[in-house]
């Protein structure tokens, strides 16, 4: 294609005065009656070697923060006091009873937790998948792009699964992962 000088002079004030290209592509419809797409008027200024200019210079960047911050240190905890869930009939844990500190604990008693992982990730999630609670409850887990762990169970905002629950949760996701990855 090829512009007449008034055409090309046109474009390039355009150009000058910070327009889209869109803004130049809809000009040179109106004006005179070319008729190119987004892409073609892109080329046509790569041609023209005609560089938009900027409709609002750049005001100082605000100070931005760390997409990534400082994960918190994992002994910071180690002091906080601790919270004793035993049941108060139950008769203190002997050395004995507590082998290994790596044990196991007892599956839920209601029933079993399920956990998929699914196909097909949820954007902005690095891994997702389905959990169905030992109580029959069903929602979404997923593991944030940031490595944060996110639960949904939907319309029940106010549901919270059993320590039991999240623990074996977490056991099965640890041995989907380590089987399937």
């Amino acid at each position: 294609m090829k512009l007449t000088p008034e055409q090309v002079e046109a474009v390039r004030k355009l150009a000058a005065s910070g327009a889209s290209i869109s803004d130049i592509q809809s000009a040179l419809a109106t004006d005179f009656n070319i008729h190119l797409n987004y892409l073609d008027t892109r080329f046509l200024l790569l041609d023209l070697d005609v560089t938009i200019a900027e409709r609002n210079p750049p005001k100082a960047a605000a100070p931005q923060t760390d997409p990534n911050p400082p994960l918190p240190d994992p002994n910071a905890f180690e002091d906080a006091p601790q919270e004793d869930f035993s049941e108060p009939d139950a008769p203190p844990m002997s050395p004995a009873d507590d082998a290994s500190p790596l044990a196991e604990p007892p599956a839920p008693a209601g029933g079993s937790v399920q956990v998929e992982i699914s196909r097909i990730q949820r954007p902005g999630y690095a891994l997702s998948g389905t959990i169905v609670c030992s109580d029959g409850v069903k929602g979404e887990w997923g593991v944030l792009n940031d490595g944060r762990l996110a639960l949904d169970f939907g319309e029940d905002k106010s549901y919270r699964p059993s320590p039991e629950d999240i623990q074996a949760f977490q056991r099965q996701l640890r041995d989907l992962l380590s089987n399937a990855y």
